[in-house]
């Protein structure tokens, strides 16, 4: 069995561990838990919600806030916004997509965009011909490396790690501890962005996956095979 370092927090890497293909086997160790916030005192007027991620599901939820429509980044996102009783539509695979989608066809104003504190993009930003306000619901606290997971680095045990987006990736090198010869790993990202803050750190082999979602992360794990050198630099055509 190849070991492969998941760093999600941990029910969505329980949930993913659960996926993997034949061959792999999961070091599960969360560099982040998600810590969520009570609404905001002044919060802003909205028709419509924005979730990027099921973590902004669930902290709206956890926070009571209303039913109101919401247009969301990724299908099992929009499916848990559905779970939770809301009117939700999928509106694309990315944030560019979502933001397209919303241009295309204006929903009612306000709209309010349930995110972290941590952003990979903002919405209010990207869609300026739009009413967007945003409200972090939560955050993704670091944590450090289980001590299995730090010994199985060290020793050269784990093979490839999963990175599902850029703040990951870069908790990930900060979790790094001096002397480690990590030039055998693969790196194995969920977009082009959620690779950039590993650049320049030795590795064997480094690729994306050809869609941002889990789904496209289990089948780069099934393409590259558990026991095969994977030598992809960038996303591949085709």
């Amino acid at each position: 069995m190849t070991k492969l370092l998941l760093t999600r927090p941990e029910r969505q890497a329980k949930a993913f561990a659960a996926r993997l293909p034949e061959g792999w086997e999961a070091v599960i160790s969360p560099l982040s838990r998600i810590v969520f916030h009570e609404l905001p005192e002044g919060l802003p007027d909205a028709r419509g919600l924005i979730f990027t991620s099921q973590n902004g599901v669930e902290a709206w939820q956890a926070a009571c806030g209303p039913a109101l429509p919401a247009w969301c980044v990724g299908q099992r996102t929009t499916e848990r916004a559905r779970e939770a009783g809301l009117d939700a539509t999928f509106g694309g695979r990315t944030q560019e997509e979502l933001a397209e989608t919303l241009r295309a066809a204006p929903p009612e104003e306000p709209l309010l965009h349930v995110s972290g504190a941590h952003l990979a993009g903002d919405l209010v930003v990207a869609l300026p011909e739009l009413e967007v306000a945003r409200v972090a619901l939560y955050t993704a606290e670091s944590v450090p490396l289980t001590d299995e997971a730090a010994q199985s680095l060290a020793s050269g045990a784990i093979s490839a790690v999963a990175h599902f987006s850029p703040r990951a990736a870069l908790l990930f090198r900060e979790a790094i501890a001096p002397g480690w010869d990590l030039a055998a790993l693969t790196h194995f990202a969920i977009s082009a962005a959620a690779l950039a803050p590993l650049e320049g750190l030795p590795r064997r082999a480094a690729a994306i996956s050809e869609e941002p979602t889990a789904e496209g992360m289990l089948a780069l794990l099934r393409r590259s095979g558990a026991h095969s050198a994977t030598t992809w630099h960038k996303k591949p055509q085709g």
